[in-house]
């Protein structure tokens, strides 16, 4: 089978730079002219050159990726003007075989196989051709220079330019559209639909409410109907101006009706919704597309419900977008969101949605912090499920993460918030349920029974609970003595404090700076305060630094005393740089309140003794208390 032609253009010189050496030389370049497919090919083939070596090559061997070379030798001479040839000069390729001896034209424009452009437009086509495109400020150059050639504007131009506005990005180009709309209107032209439509879909990014009703105005007027794609302009432009109540009441008027509503038209209604926080209508429509079959909610969709759900702390929305999320695969929810998805199950007390969660982070070898396990915590109290959450201490334990106060501070107010001592009773029944597996029980569960009956002032049965701490198997911690130092001072237990301070000392556990405090609020509650500032001293040697809690409390305790110490707390104070001058303030406005208080007692006696008085001279002789009882009682009293 003869090898096929060889299209040499551009690239093939390119790849093949010794073909660009043999066209170089005279004896390959040669005058051509095109080709007159209507004369004999005998005719046409007068000039043949003939064969050489190089031109016997069918495909010249590749050769590295060069610049093409200079012609060296120079070019055949030009043809006068007035000769004419007797018939072109065209180089043949003069193979051995008969199919291989065919002309070659090197000319590209004349070359059939080259793809041509469209044709040129101009006029009126041309500038409908720029306004499609948004070429701007062609479009306008265009059209005017087109109208200084003498066309006369019509509606076919109007139109074109009023879509050129359109199709610029924004609503930067609608003063000027509405100009060329009173332009034309001036001209006697009057709009048709093709511009009104132009025009609303200009007005679909403009906030300009006025301006779409007037153009609706107008249509209707005009008996022209607005297209499904014009109420979709009109809906996306409601929703950009805000009026989301409108656009919502003609997306449910064209679905009542059966007509169409875009998907982009509902996927922007969700996403205004979601920025101004409708959680629960964006959360309806969604769910209610999704029963239709209308689709399946897109991940940008969810997206936006997983974020509103999440900031308004609403359940239903964050629960449905984030386990639709997770189930369909829809993306990857990033830390931030986790975190926020776990407060709403704890505010709402959703233990599955922590615990999915929390499962989510483990797959990403999530690194657990404090703050993460109280939101978890929380959860389960909201939910009322205590066993689990003081379950959850032990998790906490196992994760690297022990439990601190401020964790279980969670736990104490949900013992404490109805003030009954029944409930904390019940918690640690629940404690001695879980005693059974050992170590099941994690000493800051225990703690929180503790601080639960502190803060009901029931000192006794925090001790008793104390004193079977050892029967969990477990050792007392420094937060246990921190709260039972605070239940002997809110009750001015010193006694009971010295034997606390002791146990310490023999377990050989060091005090901190909260325990320094509770002694020298018990010392302070005593008569004789001295040991309260013996401690002061103590906790400064020791580096800690005393709370302004603890310096208004002394100076209250030595004004009730009028201890002369009280200047040196004050002084103290200021140089701690706390509030001193408020503290006296507030003692000399409660010491003015007290005595006030007092002087009123006494004048209300005194006013209550002379009104007696008073009566019993109007009345005149009254009877003795004993003969009143006597008419009562029928008999005497002893007195």
């Amino acid at each position: 089978m003869a090898p096929g032609r060889h299209i040499i253009d551009g690239l093939y010189r390119c790849l093949c730079p010794q073909l660009n050496s043999l066209l170089s030389s005279r004896s390959a370049v040669v005058q051509f002219h095109p080709r007159n497919l209507s004369t004999p090919a005998s005719v046409r083939c007068l000039s043949i050159t003939l064969p050489t070596p190089q031109s016997i090559d069918p495909v010249p061997e590749l050769a590295p990726q060069t610049p093409p070379p200079e012609p060296q030798g120079p070019l055949p001479p030009a043809e006068d003007a007035g000769e004419v040839p007797s018939a072109p000069r065209i180089r043949m390729v003069n193979s051995q075989g008969p199919s291989w001896n065919k002309p070659i034209n090197f000319d590209r424009k004349e070359r059939p196989f080259i793809r041509h452009g469209r044709p040129a437009l101009g006029g009126i086509e041309k500038v409908r051709d720029l306004a499609h495109r948004g070429a701007f400020p062609e479009v306008f150059d265009e059209a005017t220079a087109l109208v200084e050639s003498g066309y006369e504007p019509d509606r076919e131009l109007y139109a074109a330019l009023v879509y050129a506005c359109s199709n610029f990005p924004g609503c930067l180009m609608q003063d000027l559209a509405f100009e060329l709309v009173g332009e034309m209107k001036g001209r006697g032209i009057q709009p048709n639909s093709e511009i009104y439509h132009h025009l609303l879909k200009l007005l679909a990014t403009s906030p300009d409410y006025l301006k779409r009703t007037e153009v609706l105005k107008e249509m209707k007027n005009n008996w022209q109907m607005v297209s499904e794609d014009g109420w979709q302009w009109v809906i996306a432009g409601y929703l950009m101006g805000g009026n989301l109540e409108l656009a919502l009441g003609i997306i449910e008027e064209r679905r009542g009706k059966g007509l169409v509503v875009h998907r982009s038209t509902y996927e922007h209604a969700i996403h205004r919704l979601c920025a101004v926080g409708e959680a629960e209508e964006a959360l309806r429509i969604t769910k209610t597309l999704n029963d239709e079959g209308f689709w399946r909610a897109p991940a940008k969709v969810v997206h936006n419900l997983l974020v509103v759900g999440t900031k308004q702390m609403h359940l239903d929305c964050t629960m449905w977008s984030w386990f639709q999320a997770n189930d369909h695969q829809l993306f990857n929810p990033d830390d931030g969101i986790c975190i926020l998805t776990l407060n709403v199950a704890a505010r709402h007390g959703s233990a599955k949605l922590a615990t999915d969660v929390f499962r989510v982070l483990v797959n990403r070898k999530f690194e657990f912090e404090e703050h993460h396990f109280a939101a978890l915590l929380e959860t389960y109290l909201v939910a009322h499920d205590l066993p689990t959450a003081f379950s959850i201490l032990n998790i906490m334990e196992s994760a690297n993460v022990p439990p601190k106060p401020n964790t279980t501070r969670i736990i104490v107010n949900k013992l404490t918030q109805n003030n009954s001592p029944r409930e904390i009773e019940a918690a640690y029944e629940i404690l001695l349920a879980q005693r059974k597996p050992k170590n099941s029980v994690h000493i800051a569960a225990l703690n929180t029974i503790i601080a639960a009956f502190v803060r009901i002032s029931d000192v006794k049965s925090a001790f008793n609970v104390y004193k079977e701490i050892p029967d969990f198997d477990l050792r007392p911690n420094l937060q246990t003595f921190d709260w039972l130092l605070r239940g002997a001072a809110k009750q001015g237990r010193k006694k009971f404090a010295m034997w606390v301070v002791t146990e310490m000392q023999e377990m050989g556990i060091k005090p901190r700076g909260e325990t320094y405090e509770s002694l020298v609020l018990v010392c302070a509650a005593q008569e004789v305060i001295n040991d309260a500032f013996a401690y002061l001293e103590e906790m400064k040697n020791m580096g800690f630094k005393p709370s302004a809690g603890l310096y208004k409390a002394l100076a209250t305790r030595c004004w009730e005393l009028r201890d002369w110490r009280f200047e040196e707390v004050i002084e103290e104070m200021e140089k701690k740089e706390y509030p001193a001058l408020g503290i006296v303030e507030m003692l000399q406005q409660r010491e003015a309140e007290e005595r006030a208080a007092v002087e009123a007692q006494e004048a209300q006696t005194v006013v209550v003794a002379g009104e007696g008085e008073e009566g019993e001279e109007e009345k005149g002789p009254q009877k003795d208390p004993p003969e009143k009882v006597e008419e009562q009682f029928g008999h005497k009293p002893r007195w």
